[in-house]
C-alpha cells in the first residue's frame, strides 16, 4: 500500500494569529503553511542584482537539495563565490557538484561546525558577505521511538551552529538574522536589506510549521 501525501493547509501570513490558535488544539493533520501576503508586487522595483559578484557567500550543508536550489537562486542574482561545508570528504559528489555549477567559483570545507576555533581559522582568509546555516542533523522516527538524546542531536547542530556562525561573523559586521524556519537560518550583512531580500526571494518563500 502506498503512504497518502499528508493535506497541505495553506494561509496568509497575515492571518498567523487565528492560524496558531488552531495549530495549538492539536486537531489537524498534515502541514500547516503561512504564505507571505504583506508585500505587494506594485510597490516595489526589483533590483536586478543585489548580490556582490567578487565576495563569498558561506552555505553550511550545503551539497543537499536546498543547499543546491539556494545556490542556483544566489548566482542568478549576482553571487559567483561560495563555500560549501560538508561534514566528511566525498569527492565524486563534489565533483558533480562542481560540474553543475561550472561557472561559479566554489570552494568545499570539511568541517564540523561545533568547533567554532577550526571552523574560524578556515574561513579567515576570505572575504564572505553573507551566510546561509543549511546544515543539520536528520533523525527522523515515529515519536514512540524518539528519545532525548535523538532530539539533542538535532537541536545541537542548529543551535550550536547558528552561535558559533555569529560569534565568528559579528566581528565581520554581518550579525543581520533576516529567515529562520524548521531547517534555514540566513545571516546577511547590513548591505543587503531585509525588504530589498524578500522582494527577489519571494516566490520561494515559504513558512513551515511541524506537524
Amino acid at each position: 500500500k502506498k503512504l497518502k501525501i499528508f493535506k497541505i493547509n495553506q494561509y496568509n501570513l497575515s492571518d498567523y494569529n487565528r492560524v496558531f490558535k488552531e495549530f495549538s488544539k492539536s486537531k489537524h493533520i498534515g502541514k500547516i503553511v503561512l504564505k507571505h501576503d504583506y508585500i505587494k508586487d506594485k510597490e516595489f522595483i526589483e533590483p536586478d542584482c543585489f548580490l556582490d559578484s567578487n565576495k563569498y557567500y558561506l552555505v553550511t550543508g550545503g551539497m543537499g537539495g536546498m543547499g543546491e536550489k539556494l545556490i542556483e537562486f544566489l548566482s542568478n542574482n549576482g553571487a559567483k563565490n561560495f563555500i560549501v561545508t560538508t561534514r566528511k570528504n566525498d569527492f565524486g559528489n563534489q565533483i558533480n557538484f562542481i560540474k553543475k555549477f561550472k561557472n561559479l567559483n566554489i570552494v568545499f570545507i570539511t568541517d564540523d561546525l561545533l568547533d567554532k576555533k577550526i571552523l574560524e581559522d578556515k574561513l579567515k582568509d576570505y572575504t564572505i558577505d553573507g551566510v546561509f546555516h543549511l546544515a543539520g542533523c536528520i533523525r527522523d522516527k515515529f515519536a514512540k521511538n524518539m528519545c532525548q538524546e535523538d532530539l539533542d542531536s538535532v537541536i545541537r547542530v542548529k543551535k550550536e551552529g547558528i552561535i558559533n556562525l555569529s560569534k565568528i561573523f559579528s566581528k565581520k559586521g554581518i550579525l543581520e538574522i533576516l529567515f529562520i524556519n524548521k531547517s534555514l537560518i540566513f545571516i546577511f550583512s547590513f548591505r543587503v536589506t531585509f525588504t530589498k531580500f524578500l522582494l527577489v526571494f519571494r516566490k520561494i518563500l515559504i513558512f513551515e510549521l511541524p506537524v
